[in-house]
């Protein structure tokens, strides 16, 4: 049984709060998020892009990085993003970074952010240990050389195991390991075995242990969508693992790659030239998937996953390329069937780039998402305390965005924490706290 008291609420009736809790087996209450005002990331006068943000379990430590001047530069908070350290620069001085990407383990320790040097030719990953406090030089690894694009690094509960993967200009998707929290990383692994095939797009997930690795892209030249998985921690990748997901289209406009704790339940959900939003998911630890299922049809784009810990809880975000709209359905049994489809935006000319982070238990559903009219810029968010049944009104974060948003939250949901480019080209932040209802409502757990 779980009971989620996000603060001290005071209870006039306790009867009446005894005879809730053992009535139902799972209580959640209500609550709002309110958002606090922007912090500013980087430094004016000159473009902050591709920024990115990621949380320790507990919400105590928030560690962003971001691009500014082909440097690859990051801050970290340790009071769950009410302030920042100073800026550190992690890439080498005097070349040519670009294409950050930041991940940390669940105590928000170990940090790594991998990028593309492109001076160079390289990919390249830095590492602190000290919960972002600093990156060494000596940290910094040379995982390959070559022309290479969409770096991306995920990394275990414990920081121990990091698993990278890029793709090169030949039609190879490649990833490389280490066991050792980034001392060392393997040599650079074929886990596509496409050679030779034109490739859209990758995605990388592990699980809790680091043990499962799936990593998946778009196949243009087969016009399929195609996984590999590792379940010995990175170690190896064989031809014959590599699944193409039955009934799929290649995506054309971006998709996204998710798995439990276990490993067991993997998803990906993609858009296919633009026409729908299609969903396969494996629940034998990615050895098989299911035939394509549609959950939208017609000018639909940029779709963004998340799910619970155990991977009952599914949930999807995208929008409408021809009317701009926002669209949100939720799953609670493991993907089998879904709900009917949400509005989430309001009426602007743009609306654009939705992201999507779900707690733990699969309850709490938040959703951020682009906007623009007149040459102005939002960020919104609303925001689901019911598995993604209703949700809250529409909060804007920000009227001064100048590009997309991400955003990441604590294992509870009791934190979040946003980060867009402003439209004068600075990275901002933003922490959002969730606030108890003035009015107790029960939510039985589906």
């Amino acid at each position: 049984m779980f009971f989620q008291f996000q603060k001290l609420i005071k209870i006039k009736n306790v009867k009446k709060l005894l005879f809730i809790i053992f009535m139902f087996p799972t209580i959640f209450f209500a609550q709002e998020i309110l958002w606090d005002n922007a912090i500013d990331l980087s430094v004016s006068g000159s473009d902050a892009t591709n920024v990115h943000i990621v949380t320790s379990s507990s919400g105590q430590y928030v560690h962003t990085v971001w691009e500014r001047s082909n440097i690859i530069q990051s801050r970290s908070s340790s009071d769950s993003g009410q302030t920042y350290g100073v800026v550190k620069d992690v890439s080498p001085g005097g070349k040519f970074t670009t294409e950050p990407q930041i991940t940390t383990d669940s105590s928000g320790q170990h940090v790594y952010i991998i990028w593309r040097n492109l001076s160079d030719n390289t990919i390249q990953v830095a590492s602190s240990s000290d919960f972002g406090a600093t990156f060494p030089i000596a940290s910094i690894k040379t995982l390959e050389s070559g022309i290479f694009i969409n770096p991306l690094i995920v990394t275990d509960s414990t920081g121990q195991f990091v698993h990278t993967t890029w793709q090169d200009l030949s039609g190879n998707v490649s990833s490389i390991s280490s066991s050792d929290f980034g001392k060392t990383f393997s040599f650079a692994q074929n886990v596509s075995f496409t050679g030779g095939d034109s490739i859209e797009e990758v995605k990388i997930d592990t699980n809790s242990t680091g043990q499962y690795v799936y990593i998946g892209w778009s196949n243009v030249s087969l016009n399929k969508m195609q996984i590999n998985v590792s379940s010995d921690f990175g170690v190896t990748w064989s031809a014959p693992t590599v699944r193409t997901i039955p009934g799929s289209l290649k995506s054309s406009a971006g998709f996204d790659l998710r798995i439990d704790n276990t490993g067991q339940h993997g998803y990906i959900v993609w858009d296919d030239s633009g026409l729908n939003i299609n969903i396969s998911r494996s629940s034998d630890f990615g050895n098989s998937w299911t035939t394509t299922k549609i959950i939208s049809v017609l000018s639909v784009t940029r779709p963004s996953l998340d799910i619970s810990a155990d991977g009952k809880y599914v949930h999807v975000v995208w929008v409408n390329s021809g009317t701009t709209e926002i669209y949100v359905r939720s799953s609670l049994d493991f993907g089998a069937n879904f709900s009917s489809i949400k509005t989430l935006s309001i009426i602007l000319p743009v609306n654009d780039q939705p992201r999507i982070a779900v707690n733990d238990i699969g309850n709490i559903v938040q959703i951020l998402w682009y906007g623009s009219s007149g040459g102005i810029g939002f960020i919104f968010s609303r925001t689901s305390f019911d598995f993604g049944n209703t949700f809250s009104p529409a909060q804007t974060i920000t009227s001064i965005s100048g590009g997309f948003s991400e955003i990441a939250t604590n294992r509870s949901g009791s934190l979040s924490f946003s980060i867009w480019p402003t439209d004068q080209g600075i990275a901002q932040t933003s922490a959002g706290t969730l606030i108890p209802d003035n009015n107790i409502k029960e939510i039985i757990r589906p």
